[in-house]
């Protein structure tokens, strides 16, 4: 069944509703399952490329909540809603079914919705026409592969589509804070409330990285070691610690601990790294 279908919400209250039956949702061919060539594993941190597609595999006890509901109304449309004038503009979320039981879905922003909107249509002479309506376009903002995984491009876009969703986005809490803060290889005077979310991100990677032992004196001997050559002009080093005074610091020793300052083989510059991956021996060899 290739009905499209939809989600309508009223501050907290939800509900799933179908847009159209078979015939006419067939008209919207164009938004279809995506081509998934190159596929990387969400990181708070990292970047996609063009061609690449973020994913996350959902955790047994996160499934009926984040897929569970959506699929129900496929499989089973008998108690469905149809959607109509009054509850349009509550829209948020469009989704469709595809192949292997997976699922498409595309974000309704505010500006999709066209109320009363004046337009100018082309047929055998133009016109002007006054319309209510919903702008989709073939943009899929994220698709469930049937199994057990969600890929999408923007976090941002497909944050609200999906409850526990912020689980899989990791960035510092107050706890990993706290044990960073209280590391032996660095002396800290920036507020708590000033952290921004890109220094939270850097700061729980850390945390999760027990080769990064900021309380290990083997670790930050190297570290002092690394900073000689790429943050001597901006970081200060007192009898073997780091003093952090400032939030632009602070963003600085965190990637200076992460090992993104390098020096670019080609030409010869210093260059910071907005995120690493690991490689296998393979992949250097």
């Amino acid at each position: 069944m290739r009905r499209l279908f939809g989600k309508i919400e009223t501050g907290r209250t939800q509900e799933l509703i179908y847009i159209f039956n078979d015939a006419k949702a067939d008209d919207f061919e164009e938004f279809r399952k995506p081509e998934i060539v190159n596929e990387k594993e969400f990181g708070s941190e990292l970047n996609l490329n063009e061609d690449e597609w973020f994913y996350i595999k959902i955790k047994n006890d996160h499934y009926e909540d984040m897929i569970g509901g959506y699929g129900l109304v496929v499989k089973n449309t008998t108690s469905l809603n149809q959607i109509s004038r009054d509850n349009f503009g509550k829209l948020t979320v469009i989704f469709r079914s595809v192949d292997d039981d997976g699922l498409i879905f595309q974000k309704i922003t505010p500006k999709k919705r066209l109320s009363n909107k004046k337009i100018i249509t082309i047929g055998d002479a133009p016109d002007a026409k006054r319309i209510t309506g919903i702008d989709i376009s073939d943009k899929v903002d994220a698709y469930f592969n049937g199994n057990d995984r969600i890929y999408f491009k923007s976090y941002r876009t497909i944050k609200s589509l999906f409850k526990h969703i912020e689980e899989y986005y990791r960035i510092a809490t107050a706890e990993d804070v706290k044990i960073f803060y209280e590391f032996s290889g660095c002396e800290i005077f920036v507020r708590n409330s000033d952290l921004t979310d890109s220094i939270r991100k850097k700061i729980a990677i850390i945390v999760d990285n027990k080769k990064l032992d900021l309380n290990n004196q083997t670790v930050i001997s190297k570290l002092i070691d690394y900073h000689e050559d790429y943050t001597k002009d901006e970081l200060y080093v007192s009898s073997g610690q780091f003093i952090v005074q400032s939030k632009k610091q602070l963003d600085s020793f965190c990637s200076l601990v992460l090992g993104r300052f390098y020096e670019n083989y080609m030409t010869g510059d210093t260059e910071e790294a907005l995120s690493t991956k690991v490689l296998s021996k393979n992949q250097v060899s």
